[in-house]
């Protein structure tokens, strides 16, 4: 026979969630300024370029970018970070302080060249709305896809955004807050593998974010949409994955 005391030990642990599998990086970003740790062990920690701060968060903290400043993170390519034309998943935590340019929430690439960027994610000011953006190893074309499913976002409002590269079905995909996928089609062409650095909050020294970014995570497979939700779930309630 259980005892109450394990009874409420067993209740109250929660299931292994399937968001730890294939976990490349987790930047949790609550640190208070300097170097940001990544969660998973992967990597070593984020460089901070030009004094990025923190403020409140989705969850927990998260750091605070100032685009006149140029401020973003930045970690050298390594192999958890490489993504090319693999199947891949990123969800970000976004909430912009201004929308007068374009802002760039993570960017990987050496140029901005199609052939030397791997992917970005941005809020593109000329159309209002948040991106996910490939490059294309044969130098010929960018593959865009755009939120148009929550259409404008606002301004001082947080925002989950799950980006994918599902190599096998030829697309890319955006999902924000947890409603339906932009989907559209690579037509088979072939995300560029760089040896460009990981920069959140910069596209290769451009584009900076004005705002704050939160909970920055990388999976090297596709995530379910189940899963999707659960990361976007865990964010609304403030509740770290680990």
């Amino acid at each position: 026979r259980c005892s109450m005391g394990h009874r409420l030990l067993l209740f109250s642990r929660r299931p292994r969630s399937t968001l730890l599998n294939g976990l490349s990086l987790y930047l949790k970003l609550d640190e208070a300024g300097g170097t940001r740790a990544d969660a998973s062990g992967n990597v070593t920690a984020f460089t901070d370029n030009n004094t990025c701060l923190s403020a409140a968060g989705q969850v927990g903290d998260a750091v605070a970018l100032v685009a006149p400043s140029a401020q973003s993170l930045s970690h050298a390519s390594v192999a958890a970070l490489q993504t090319g034309n693999i199947d891949f998943t990123w969800t970000i935590w976004a909430n912009l302080t201004s929308k007068a340019a374009d802002r760039t929430l993570i960017g990987k690439g050496v140029t901005t060249a199609v052939a030397d960027i791997e992917f970005w994610s941005d809020y593109k000011q000329a159309t209002d709305r948040f991106r996910f953006v490939i490059g294309d190893a044969a130098g010929a074309f960018y593959t865009v896809a755009t939120a148009d499913v929550l259409g404008s976002p606002s301004t001082a409002t947080w925002y989950h955004l799950a980006i994918w590269h599902d190599s096998a079905g030829d697309t890319i995909n955006i999902i924000v807050n947890g409603g339906a996928a932009d989907s559209i089609t690579t037509a088979g062409r072939a995300v560029p593998a760089t040896a460009g650095a990981l920069a959140i909050g910069s596209l290769v020294g451009s584009a900076f974010m004005d705002g704050l970014i939160d909970e920055v995570k990388l999976w090297r497979r596709v995530l379910t949409i189940a899963e999707i939700a659960e990361d976007y779930a865990n964010g609304l309630a403030g509740r770290a994955l680990f």
